[in-house]
């Protein structure tokens, strides 16, 4: 599960992206002015390794990596 606080109500993009640079799972998302909340499921991330987890907006972009066991 991963939250973010959105301070405005722009969309934004979130994007699951694999070692090699491949996107393997890409969303866009409404925001509100409100914590949100973006459940990764295992079917997401198709095997074991190491992920990053890109969300982007028109003013901003995070990152963090994250791992499958």
């Amino acid at each position: 599960m991963i939250q973010f606080l959105s301070s405005n109500t722009e969309g934004a993009q979130i994007e699951i992206i694999d070692l090699n640079g491949k996107v393997i799972y890409e969303k866009l998302i409404t925001n509100s002015t409100s914590i949100q909340s973006i459940e990764i499921g295992e079917s997401m991330l198709p095997i074991s390794g190491v992920y990053f987890v890109k969300l982007s907006s028109q003013n901003s972009i995070a990152s963090i990596k994250i791992i499958k066991l």
